[in-house]
């Protein structure tokens, strides 16, 4: 059974199919792997819930298949090897931020210049209206 569906390592669109105990994933953005039904299951559920521990690993999953697949091999994903390979992945970002990643510093922009975002304020631009030197005691009646 082939089906378009979120890749379970990168969320992008991918065409998964089950075969005997795995599933093939095609992804625009890791290549080809597989994984078993409880990788599967559990990347899942991970995103559902939202369960940190689990989708910290996913990018470096994801650039080791991606890293596999350009080498012209398959990455194999089964519960027993699975934490091994993230551990051991490089870190390769390409073109896209990991689904944890807001607002990291990424590439810099095109065109030459350095500027990133907008510098931050010292804090003696955040004074507030009003102190203790200019709050009135308050006095026990």
């Amino acid at each position: 059974m082939v089906m378009e569906s979120p890749c379970p390592l990168c969320a992008s669109v991918a065409t998964v199919q089950a075969q005997e105990d795995a599933w093939h994933v095609v992804c625009p953005q890791c290549m080809r792997f597989t994984l078993d039904a409880y990788l599967f299951d559990l990347f899942a559920s991970a995103r559902v819930r939202a369960d940190v521990r689990i989708l910290r690993l996913l990018p470096r999953l994801s650039d080791a298949a991606r890293q596999t697949a350009g080498e012209g091999g398959r990455l194999d994903l089964t519960a027993e090897n699975w934490q091994a390979v993230a551990s051991s992945a490089p870190t390769i970002r390409i073109g896209s931020a990991s689904p944890l990643s807001r607002g990291g510093h990424g590439a810099r922009p095109a065109g030459g210049t350095h500027r990133w975002r907008r510098p931050i304020r010292s804090a003696e631009f955040f004074v507030p209206k009003r102190t203790w030197r200019n709050t009135p005691a308050v006095t026990a009646g």
